[in-house]
């Protein structure tokens, strides 16, 4: 797109020098061998009051362009930081998306993978500590029952906070 509108712009600035200036350069020229030096002078003076619109056209079109590209930049980079930010959070949950048109498109994927990885990890870790989590209980009450009710609730208090350090992560969609 970006391509398409420079070549547009390259285009009519050779257009307009050609159908506009180049007639009156040959004129000038002329003017000047014939001794036309005031002919010439208002040549000129039309000329550069001919050159204002099309300039301004043109740094219109590439500021608003140049603004464009930057937006579809500066967007998906935002976006990024705000979906990192979440993930900072702790939540999983969603897909990084970015809009039609967005560059870096090829970031949106491999942030996808390394969320759906992070998902896959934290649900192993909590399967695991779920799995643990029993063992350790039967433990605490195998230490409770020998006697040994300080090292049970160190157990407890040790899975409690683990559970707690797991359940802060949304891992679902």
């Amino acid at each position: 797109m970006a391509l398409t509108v420079i070549l547009f712009i390259l285009i009519y600035v050779v257009a307009f020098v050609l159908v506009i200036v180049v007639p009156f350069i040959l004129g000038v020229e002329t003017d000047l061998i014939g001794g036309g030096e005031a002919k010439t002078g208002q040549d000129l003076l039309r000329i550069h009051n001919y050159l204002w619109i099309p300039l301004l056209v043109i740094v219109i079109l590439l500021t608003i362009r140049i603004i464009q590209f930057g937006h579809r930049i500066a967007g998906p980079v935002f976006r990024m930081k705000q979906y990192l930010q979440t993930m900072k959070s702790g939540n999983f949950s969603r897909d990084f998306k970015l809009r039609q048109g967005d560059m870096l498109k090829d970031m949106e994927a491999s942030i996808n993978q390394f969320a759906e990885q992070m998902r896959s990890d934290f649900l192993r870790i909590k399967n695991t500590h779920s799995r643990c989590n029993k063992q350790l209980l039967a433990l605490a009450e195998s230490l409770k029952k020998e006697g040994k009710s300080e090292e049970a609730e160190t157990l407890l208090t040790l899975t409690r906070d683990l559970e707690l350090s797991l359940d802060k992560y949304k891992l679902t969609r």
